[in-house]
């Protein structure tokens, strides 16, 4: 019979009401249930992969732990019709929770066994994701950007164009990138004359 797991769980809600930032600092990374089963396994990864980033704050996503798997799908009555047409940023927002669901895969030492859109799946299914080999070695990058994950935050203040990103951070932002199984990629644009076209492209959008 499927488990299913609601978006934040209903205990991690109950936090939210009264603390923004409780469902961030009531993970303790030392309590991963290692003898638990795969389900219970499963469920407590789930609550890293739900502080990823989304399209204002949405959350468009739905989970059902069933047997060995975790069944990710997109939320479509989170869908923004005229802000996201074609839910391109949904996507994203989903695939931000892959990314962080994979590190917390990796941290714990499992390889993880992610299936996107499978073949026979209908709807609003994105994604399976097992546990994989359990032998898993995490590399620096990797563990770094793990770690951050209980302490980043979103921020509007803009960037400051007289200081560009620190080169070997962004060797580490495109390291991380490279070795994820994700479906996904970096690119620096490092000269004004290149930015300014992406803002045109960007005002017009």
């Amino acid at each position: 019979m499927a488990a299913k797991v609601s978006t934040p769980p209903a205990t991690l809600k109950a936090m939210l009401s009264t603390s923004g930032r409780a469902v961030w600092s009531d993970i303790d990374p030392t309590m991963f249930p290692m003898k638990a089963t795969v389900k219970k396994q499963l469920k407590y990864l789930l609550r890293y992969a739900i502080l990823a980033p989304s399209i204002f704050n949405s959350q468009p996503w739905k989970f059902m732990v069933k047997h060995d798997k975790i069944h990710f799908f997109r939320d479509e009555e989170k869908s923004f019709a005229i802000a996201d047409p074609g839910d391109l940023s949904m996507y994203l927002s989903c695939g931000c929770l892959l990314v962080y669901l994979e590190l917390a895969l990796h941290h714990y030492g499992f390889a993880g066994d992610i299936c996107l859109f499978p073949e026979d799946s209908t709807g609003d299914l994105v994604a399976t994701i097992g546990l994989g080999d359990p032998h898993f070695n995490i590399s620096d990058a990797e563990e770094e950007m793990f770690k951050s994950i209980l302490t980043c935050h979103c921020s509007r203040i803009g960037f400051d164009k007289d200081h560009p990103i620190p080169k070997d951070l962004m060797e580490l932002l495109i390291g991380a990138v490279e070795q994820s199984s994700v479906a996904c990629w970096i690119e620096p644009f490092q000269t004004l004359k290149v930015r300014k076209k992406i803002a045109r492209v960007i005002e017009k959008a």
